[in-house]
């Protein structure tokens, strides 16, 4: 686990949340009480699209399957998606 800093989206202040793993970390900004999630997502480099699986491994290397323009292959970018958490 990491201690990382934030820039709550809301109110600007800096904050620090505690990270379990790479790809999504969930914070509540103290100053205005606002909940954020942050994410990395897997982006298709052909469409843009974040709408991929997983299709293959092992021997033939990572290999990742776009359901929206049929892109198949081992090339995908990554994102960072931040989203306010209503409630």
């Amino acid at each position: 686990m990491k201690v990382r800093k934030y820039r709550c989206q809301e109110c600007g202040s800096l904050d620090t949340a505690v990270v379990r793993d790479s790809y999504s970390v969930t914070y509540t900004c103290h100053s205005c009480g606002v909940s954020i999630v942050r994410r990395r997502v897997k982006q298709c480099p052909t469409c843009g699209s974040t709408d991929l699986y997983y299709e293959a491994g092992l021997i033939t290397g990572q290999k990742y399957h776009c359901k929206k323009c049929n892109y198949i292959g081992p090339l995908v970018f990554e994102k960072e998606v931040v989203e306010k958490i209503e409630g």
